[in-house]
């Protein structure tokens, strides 16, 4: 459904490029830590050698919620320790299956749960985590969306920022399945219904009691005035997420003025892979973010 690879090569690229690649490995990584027990619930943890107190980076995996691995962030949380001095978790979470044991829901638990385990196993260590961002890509970035929003009291310490490549913020705009068309109708009304835990159909989708329950896990609708600032990068030509989900969330942080930042990727689809000059302009305002909210 989607080309994962692209943005791990491109965040990659971002830290070599812009924080240096090489030197004396001054970090301790913690590979597949378990904080459950499905095989799904682990973590990749690398913290750094030399500090005391850190932020916490996490970085939550795509995959239509039915895939991806906690490796593919693994380069990404490396350079944060490396070269930031920074812990930082690559968070791998259940997956929605036609069993209907886990929902949106249980996700938003594992990425406490993940976050928990990462806090216990710094200070085991000697590490002192202070705060933490969260982001993700695709659906990793729904669900940090999510967390950061609705679940922010739950969290283990507190949340600083969230960033979000092409995360869907509001399914019950009935544009966002409309516009779909980078994925096979029938599996997007499946995973609509697995994630809400209700039968989503095109006949049903606009009916109060779907609504309801697409609202409540859309991120957009858990906005407000003390919500956390936001860097968002959206394609103008994805055809998974609709770039109108995309200013739906940069109004209503407008609108609830809180800080955030949209960046526009008018030649991208949902790989954002398509206007290096946005790209730059995206990863340099994440860096600006993790130096001034996570240090």
């Amino acid at each position: 459904m989607q080309k994962i690879l692209s943005f791990i090569m491109a965040i990659v690229a971002f830290f070599m490029q812009l924080l240096g690649f090489g030197g004396k490995k001054n970090y301790v990584e913690f590979p597949d830590l378990a904080y459950g027990n499905d095989p799904d619930q682990v973590v990749d943890l690398v913290l750094p050698k030399s500090a005391d107190s850190t932020g916490l980076f996490v970085f939550i995996h795509g995959g239509s919620w039915i895939g991806g691995d906690e490796d593919d962030g693994k380069s990404a949380v490396t350079y944060c320790a490396q070269n930031l001095k920074l812990a930082a978790v690559s968070l791998n979470y259940r997956f929605l299956n036609e069993n209907g044991t886990v929902h949106c829901r249980e996700m938003l638990d594992d990425i406490t749960s993940g976050i928990q385990a990462a806090v216990n196993k710094a200070r085991e260590q000697g590490l002192e985590v202070s705060c933490v961002a969260i982001g993700g890509v695709s659906a990793g970035a729904h669900l940090a969306l999510l967390y950061s929003y609705m679940r922010y009291n739950e969290c283990p310490v507190p949340i600083k920022f969230v960033f979000s490549e092409a995360g869907p913020t509001d399914f019950s705009d009935k544009a966002f399945a409309d516009s779909c068309t980078g994925i096979d109708k029938t599996l997007l009304y499946r995973l609509l219904s697995e994630l809400s835990g209700t039968t989503v159909t095109p006949e049903n989708y606009e009916t109060a009691v779907v609504q309801n329950t697409l609202r409540a896990i859309s991120p957009v609708s858990y906005v407000n005035k003390n919500s956390v600032p936001t860097i968002m990068a959206y394609g103008e030509k994805d055809t998974v997420v609709t770039f109108k989900n995309a200013t739906a969330l940069h109004t209503a942080l407008l609108n609830a003025n809180v800080r955030n930042e949209f960046f526009r990727f008018p030649n991208s689809g949902h790989e954002l892979d398509a206007d290096r000059d946005v790209r730059k302009a995206y990863e340099d305002k994440l860096l600006e973010y993790i130096r001034t909210y996570l240090f």
